[in-house]
């Protein structure tokens, strides 16, 4: 007879109860892991901390040599200097005074700016030329946005050196102030930045406007021509799509042509203030104009017509005939 061994059937306790990991070689092995990742990580924060110390070399060094560069700049009337780090060799200057008194000069000529850097320049005022004749080097100030003529007599102002909407796309203001000149400047009167904001003439020897200043200039916040010696206004002025028109302070008794503002014409804000006015017109040819505010202060208004109740929201008239009586219409005295 065969002997066969037989293996023992496996118990329920020993079903329940699998084999035993070896403790030690787990632990061994975490450890291990953690310590692989605790590396990486002290790595990635000295790599981190020394990324951070060259970049901060590398800006202190291009400050330092924007800096050492600004020692040579000689701009004569720059305002404010700026440091580029990367430069083009032009002094970048971003607002200049051109003082022709200063410089022993009468005018600007071509090569005035050669030096600036043009793409830093954003604020020029011309001043103390006698002899203004602006210069074709104008139109390449392709980051102007502001220019200011201040007590200069012009001379010439053409097409060709003429504030322009293609060379000065970032122009938001133009000041002529205490200026002397022969005719309106042709530099103002072609297709003008969109972003132009303002035009402000002030102290000026003009007796009389463009007529179609209107057709020329695009909507503007403010239109202004004061403290001059205009003696009327063409009525295509009152055309214009501007938010403020102002006249204040010239040589204006009578204003007839606001009669003539067109149908549906609303102007915001009109400044009559400061002038020898005696009238307003009796009346409006078309029934709906609307002038919001008026500011007549300090002029020689005794009455208001009829359509200022009807036509306008706020009168200003302090320091006048009118108001010098009492004011016994309680729409009147309201507005």
């Amino acid at each position: 007879m065969q002997s066969v061994a037989v293996k023992p059937k496996a118990s329920s306790t020993d079903t329940e109860n699998p084999a035993v990991v070896d403790k030690p070689a787990a632990t061994s092995q975490n450890s291990s892991h953690f310590a692989s990742l605790r590396a990486i990580r002290k790595w990635k924060h000295v790599v981190t901390i020394v990324l951070f110390v060259i970049w901060g070399t590398i800006i202190l060094f291009l400050h330092g040599l924007a800096a050492q560069r600004a020692k040579h700049y000689e701009v004569v009337g720059c305002r404010a200097v700026t440091r580029p780090w990367f430069s083009n060799g032009k002094e970048p200057c971003s607002s200049l005074v051109y003082d022709c008194h200063a410089r022993n000069t009468t005018s600007p000529d071509d090569s005035s700016f050669d030096k600036l850097d043009v793409v830093a320049l954003a604020t020029l005022a011309i001043a103390h030329c006698p002899e203004l004749d602006m210069p074709r080097d104008f139109q390449r100030l392709e980051n102007l946005m502001m220019l200011h003529l201040y007590n200069s007599t012009i001379v010439k102002w053409d097409a060709e050196s003429s504030v322009s909407d293609t060379a000065h796309t970032r122009m938001l203001s133009v000041l002529v102030g205490k200026t002397q000149m022969t005719e309106f400047p042709e530099g103002l009167l072609q297709p003008l930045p969109a972003s132009l904001l303002s035009v402000q003439f002030s102290e000026t020897n003009l007796t009389k406007l463009p007529d179609d200043l209107y057709m020329r200039w695009h909507a503007m916040a403010m239109i202004a021509f004061e403290n001059g010696d205009l003696t009327e206004i063409p009525y295509q002025m009152f055309f214009s799509p501007v938010y403020t028109l102002s006249f204040a302070g010239n040589k204006i008794e009578t204003l007839p042509t606001l009669a003539m503002m067109p149908p549906g014409m609303i102007i915001p804000e009109l400044n009559l203030e400061n002038n020898p006015l005696r009238e307003l017109p009796a009346a409006l040819m078309a029934p709906d104009p609307f002038v919001m505010s008026i500011n007549a202060q300090n002029t020689s208004l005794s009455a208001m017509p009829a359509w200022i109740k009807t036509n306008t929201k706020v009168v200003w008239a302090y320091d006048t005939p009118f108001c010098a009586t009492p004011v016994t219409d309680p729409t009147l005295a309201y507005q």
